[in-house]
């Protein structure tokens, strides 16, 4: 194994772990938070802008509240959505298999954003690209971010 490849797996295991941690769940609502208040901003952010442009002084920052506040008001109500099920899941002794869910999810989703990153970072140097062509893991990483994306 190359030096790279000991770092993608230092990497990847970390991810792993932090999946662990946090649980399935709270993973899933986490980032449905994020697209859920990506989608509010973005579809009702201008309006809610316009209406605190009347009480809030200068009107820059009455737009960028009217982005943020939707953005992050998803995140906290997903949050405590996700951390309630994640508390009433320990209570029913199932903790462990959020968990353990989670680690899988986790890994899985970092082993494809490992892949998409050795993919776009090929183009560095000739160097960087030698290290990738002799590491044992970078064609299946590669290969699995092609399958996710369907690219070639």
């Amino acid at each position: 194994m190359t030096p790279l490849d000991w770092v993608l797996v230092v990497l990847w295991g970390g991810v792993a772990l932090s999946g662990f941690w946090k649980g399935a769940v709270r993973l899933v609502f986490g980032i449905g938070g994020l697209v859920v208040g990506i989608w509010l901003a973005i579809a009702v952010g201008q309006d809610l802008g316009v209406a605190l442009a009347g009480h809030i002084s200068p009107s820059w920052i009455a737009a960028a509240l009217g982005r943020v506040i939707p953005v992050l008001s998803a995140l906290l109500l997903f949050g405590l959505a996700g951390w309630g099920i994640d508390r009433t899941l320990k209570a029913m002794r199932l903790g462990w298999l959020n968990r353990l869910l989670g680690a899988g999810l986790a890994a899985a989703v970092g082993a494809v954003l490992l892949g998409v990153l050795l993919v776009l970072s090929l183009g560095i140097s000739p160097e960087w690209a030698e290290l990738c062509r002799e590491s044992l893991l970078f064609p299946y990483l590669v290969e699995l971010s092609q399958l996710v994306f369907g690219t070639q």
